[in-house]
């Protein structure tokens, strides 16, 4: 998707979106605005698709889901890590000229959470999504140094 770069067409992209799907009520359609803001500023500054992806992803991770920081914390086993691990094995099963498969929907045995939370798609997208969980793995581990401790 190519996003508008100059100022004048983040503007326009950003009122157009918010014209159209900003209810006041609606967490999530302020949330797509938000996030259409920030996709912008990275399109302007030569960020990669893929890299933006991947910050779209966390972003909506933190802002729709509501998986922030505290939430994160609350996974102190590796599970973030984990569930990255998995959609990226998910994504190598299915690009395999041996394989091709996948999991064909089954939980991998390393998967930290209830199976109803896996939710493969194709394999770019698992691969962003595993990515997006890598980064909220590493921020988990940041943030105590961050804070002045040490774990």
């Amino acid at each position: 998707m190519n996003l508008p770069a100059t100022r004048e067409q983040k503007a326009a992209a950003f009122e157009w979106l918010r014209a159209r799907a900003l209810d006041e009520s609606n967490p999530h359609s302020f949330a797509a605005c938000v996030l259409l803001q920030e996709l912008v500023d990275l399109n302007a500054q030569g960020i990669s698709q893929a890299s933006r992806d991947v910050i779209a992803e966390r972003v909506r991770q933190i802002k729709v889901e509501g998986w922030d920081s505290k939430h994160d914390d609350e996974h102190d086993a590796g599970d973030l890590a984990s569930a990255g691990a998995c959609y990226a094995v998910e994504a190598a099963c299915k690009l395999s000229p041996y394989d091709g498969l996948g999991t064909e929907g089954r939980t991998l045995p390393w998967w930290p959470w209830n199976s109803k939370w896996w939710k493969p798609k194709d394999p770019r997208r698992d691969l962003v999504r595993a990515a997006a969980l890598i980064i909220a793995e590493i921020e988990r581990i940041d943030r105590p140094t961050l804070r002045g401790k040490v774990t």
